[in-house]
């Protein structure tokens, strides 16, 4: 933020009373109204003549305590009058300088409060930075059980995504990215990648710089524990190669059924079997949400953290 837009907040928060130009139109009033009791006056002091550039003159020399001495109160009343006016231009005189310096504290700390806020847009924009590799990667293990492959990591592509259970059926095929073996399914490399993507996005949730998207933390903190409530792969891993009773392995039943399913169906079939599956499919809809919050956070940041340094 630059000094002018620093002012300019800092005079609209300040009180009309509280504003040093509103103060020091009180004291230049003040000078005006006593210039003209003195021209009323004129007779109650000596050497003032019927004349209110000389009326002005004595208030200003009055009201700043300068007191050349040429003209002087020659009654009570003018004395009474001209140290009324002494008093009142120390009081503002002195109201006007807290005012002043006042307002330059808000400036400053107009300032320094932006500074503070730019600097934490960028720890939150550093830590996002970090997540999107996370991300990719996830978003890679995604695209090997759903037909509709996503790209890259923006708010608008990851809102296109749109899927059903049956976009499901390579869950068990071989993983072309999974260093663990080349026989492991698809779902393990998903699994895993999923563990490191919300660790990380702990951390984000995490830091006190979160406090400026407070409203969003929250969001992707309750999508984090919906989440973890949907973990289904301890049942994955442990149906993996199980056979059933017809000697069938797990897996392939589920591919079976999964390449039939046009749509997400009302019943579930095969309920101990297939239900992890559905449940799966809820986390990743889930997973989807969290990583369109996490683009949109990204992409509201740089937007104003690139409007604040400019």
């Amino acid at each position: 933020m630059d000094f002018a837009e620093a002012k300019r907040r800092a005079y609209a928060e300040m009180r009309l009373w509280q504003r040093p130009f509103f103060i020091l139109f009180c004291y230049l009033f003040t000078a005006c109204f006593y210039s003209l009791a003195y021209f009323m006056h004129y007779r109650e002091f000596k050497q003032l003549s019927h004349s209110l550039v000389d009326a002005f003159y004595f208030s200003m020399i009055t009201i700043t305590t300068l007191g050349y001495g040429d003209i002087t109160p020659a009654t009570e009343l003018a004395k009474c009058i001209v140290a009324s006016e002494a008093i009142l231009g120390v009081i503002v005189i002195g109201l006007f300088l807290n005012s002043l310096a006042s307002f330059y504290a808000r400036v400053r700390e107009e300032t320094e409060k932006e500074d503070t806020r730019l600097k934490r847009l960028w720890n939150i924009t550093k830590r996002l930075d970090l997540i999107e590799p996370a991300a990719v990667i996830l978003l890679i293990a995604m695209n090997s059980m759903m037909a509709k492959k996503v790209k890259k990591f923006t708010a608008a592509e990851l809102r296109s995504i749109t899927f059903h259970v049956g976009d499901l059926k390579d869950l068990f095929s071989p993983s072309h990215f999974y260093r663990a073996g080349i026989s492991t399914p698809a779902v393990f490399f998903y699994f895993d990648c999923l563990r490191k993507f919300t660790a990380k996005v702990d951390l984000l949730v995490a830091q006190d710089d979160m406090s400026l998207e407070r409203e969003r933390a929250r969001r992707i903190v309750n999508l984090l524990r919906k989440i973890e409530s949907t973990d289904v792969e301890p049942a994955f891993r442990e149906g993996h190669a199980r056979k059933l009773s017809d000697g069938r392995r797990e897996a392939d039943v589920i591919r079976f059924y999964l390449s039939r399913v046009r749509r997400d169906p009302d019943s579930i079939p095969l309920r101990t079997v297939v239900t992890p599956v559905f449940i799966l499919r809820d986390q990743i809809r889930l997973v989807i949400e969290l990583l369109i919050e996490l683009a949109e956070l990204s992409e509201g940041v740089d937007r104003k953290a690139l409007h604040q340094s400019v």
